[in-house]
């Protein structure tokens, strides 16, 4: 918080982990953004040695339910602020969620946990934001998930792990940052991938309709 400069007084400051909700615009376009904290509450990573890693690294899926990413103060949170009433969710998420299990973070990491959050969100128009990966690509895995990373580091391998839930082949792996827009007119939401000379890189438009969580 102080590297954020949060004021002093701030009521951020008395909770643990950095999370917060908040929405944006008039009834019919309303857009409630959510940050989420990923490693604050998160229990330890099950590894595997490393002859058996994948590209990524040697994290690996656990089958103990008793772990958590969000823990039990921030799921309830979430629980509470997904009852605010916002035509589009945002959901902004340090570690990828959609892509399957690749050695690094991930909410693939943590099944039940993605179960729960695939629960929470049924019925919404939600879409998921993320980054950690060095590279850019679009997933689907009943929802969204926006992959841009990083705005200083090229991928220097210039190849992604794989994931079955990748939306198009392509991938970006330079500079970049993304761009999204929202077009209440069209119902759509267009995700674009920013190059450092300003070039999309990569764009996928979804309809609202895609958004909604099932």
């Amino acid at each position: 918080w102080n590297w954020l400069d949060e004021p002093a007084d701030s009521p951020r400051r008395k909770q643990e982990g950095v999370y917060h909700a908040q929405s944006f615009g008039p009834v019919g376009k309303r857009v409630q953004v959510i940050l989420l904290d990923t490693r604050y509450f998160r229990s330890a990573l099950k590894k595997t040695t490393k002859d058996k890693a994948m590209l990524g690294g040697t994290s690996v899926p656990t089958d103990d339910e008793s772990t958590t990413i969000l823990g039990a103060a921030q799921w309830r949170w979430l629980e509470k602020v997904l009852q605010e009433p916002a035509e589009l969710r945002i959901i902004v998420s340090s570690i990828q969620f959609a892509p399957e299990a690749h050695g690094g973070e991930s909410w693939a990491n943590f099944p039940h946990e993605q179960r729960r959050m695939l629960s929470l969100l049924e019925g919404h128009k939600a879409v998921i934001l993320s980054g950690d990966r060095h590279w850019c690509e679009f997933s689907h895995d009943g929802v969204f998930d926006f992959t841009s990373s990083s705005m200083t580091q090229k991928h220097p391998r210039g190849t992604p792990t794989l994931n079955k839930h990748r939306l198009i082949p392509k991938t970006y792996h330079l500079p970049n940052v993304g761009h999204l827009s929202i077009d209440w007119e069209a119902a759509t939401l267009t995700a674009k991938v920013i190059a450092e000379d300003g070039e999309a890189k990569i764009t996928h438009q979804a309809a609202f309709s895609d958004l909604l969580v099932r």
